[in-house]
């Protein structure tokens, strides 16, 4: 538990105040006491409930703390500046927690624990590891890097996967809205005229009368099948569709790559700032999204607990590239481990450079062809009628 105090010295002239860790409050007052102070009040504090910060704004809240303490600003009053600039809520407010905590005597990795929506696990354990070898500076710089790193490739992948994305969004509101209103007038057209309708116009009219009825029962039939396989996701479901995910076509592979080049900076990360293999093989399966790699994460871990080598475990796994385990057995071989991490996870971002390229440029034009071929696939079968239409009126 926290506890926000205040408490004088024995003199009783001065007061401080700020913010100690313990078991109840009487451990509490015990901590207070050995530190030479004596607490006049003592009120817990509950956990705040802070919403996540954009790893944009993590990665200037990294490299802005490292310059200052660079600067040989104290800790206390970089993060007491850094407080004063952020420009995000939530940053913010854990900004002043982490002050009032450092005031205590707690650590900033200390500090940090409290505040996991905020400050992810990665830089937990780097900001641990580093006030124990006394580099804070150096692995906040490091750490500054991986996370711009790690925000670019992300960036990339959804920028890539927004223009289908919104192409696909723009097709089906067009369907909707011929089915729902366009094709409506030309039904009652063709209804009053008595004549017969060929079955393209057949079909597109019936499933226009269908829609506008059945519409409302349709869209809520599908939100609740989304609600329970999104329950179901979350649940025994999350492990086979994220390990099917990287099977899709066109984008699983890019999928996997990309996966593979944010464990291997993440590994690198953890490893050449003096973190165990092991505990850092755990840091990277508890930071993995994808269920089904995190667990292979954690059969690597296994694996290396028991002697084995790394590249060795990786072989029999789906998930892992030959190119990826050949260059972490060269890294074994060699005693540069970190590096060789760094080449290959650089080597496959700029292959997701060139297939997202590619994935963009082919499908592009195939969205376009796709979207003007169902507007005429639509137009000529509400268009075919007409002509029977006049020739009715042409006989009469």
């Amino acid at each position: 538990m926290r506890f926000n105090y205040q408490a004088t010295d024995p003199s009783g002239k001065n007061l401080y105040q700020g913010v100690v860790e313990a078991a109840s409050p009487s451990e509490a007052r015990l901590l207070l006491r050995q530190r030479g102070l004596y607490p006049i009040k003592l009120v817990p504090l509950r956990s705040p409930l802070l919403r996540g910060v954009p790893l944009q704004e993590q990665v200037f809240f990294t490299r802005r703390l490292a310059l200052l303490l660079e600067s040989g600003i104290p800790l206390l009053a970089a993060l007491e500046t850094l407080q004063a600039q952020s420009p995000h809520p939530s940053l913010k407010e854990a900004l002043q927690g982490l002050k009032a905590q450092v005031e205590g005597g707690s650590s900033l990795a200390q500090a940090m624990e409290a505040y996991p929506q905020v400050f992810p696990l990665i830089m937990r354990k780097l900001v641990s590891v580093a006030e124990l070898s006394g580099a804070l500076e150096v692995v906040l710089r490091r750490l500054a890097g991986y996370l711009d790193r790690t925000h670019e490739l992300r960036e990339k992948v959804r920028t890539a996967l927004a223009y289908p994305a919104f192409v696909l969004t723009v097709l089906l509101l067009e369907v909707v809205v011929l089915l729902v209103v366009v094709i409506p007038v030309f039904a009652r057209l063709y209804q009053n005229s008595g004549i017969a309708l060929p079955w393209p116009t057949a079909f597109l009219i019936s499933s226009a009368f269908f829609i506008r009825q059945y519409g409302l029962f349709l869209l809520l039939a599908a939100i609740l099948a989304g609600l329970v396989f999104w329950r179901a996701y979350q649940g025994p479901w999350r492990k086979a569709v994220d390990q099917r995910l990287f099977h899709l076509p066109l984008v699983g592979p890019i999928l996997l790559k990309s996966t593979l080049a944010r464990f291997g900076h993440t590994l690198a990360t953890l490893y050449k700032s003096g973190i165990p293999l092991t505990q850092a093989l755990e840091a990277c399966a508890q930071v993995e999204g994808n269920r089904a790699f995190a667990e292979a994460v954690l059969q690597l871990r296994q694996a290396v607990a028991q002697g084995r080598f790394m590249s060795e475990a990786m072989r029999p796994g789906a998930l892992f590239l030959p190119l990826f385990v050949q260059m972490v057995q060269t890294g074994e071989s060699t005693g540069q481990m970190d590096r060789s991490l760094e080449q290959v996870a650089d080597f496959f971002e700029q292959e997701i450079d060139h297939s997202l390229k590619r994935l963009s440029s082919s499908l592009e034009p195939l969205l376009t062809l796709v979207l003007g071929g169902i507007v005429l696939l639509v137009a000529l079968a509400l268009y075919l009628p007409v002509f029977d239409l006049s020739r009715v009126i042409r006989a009469r």
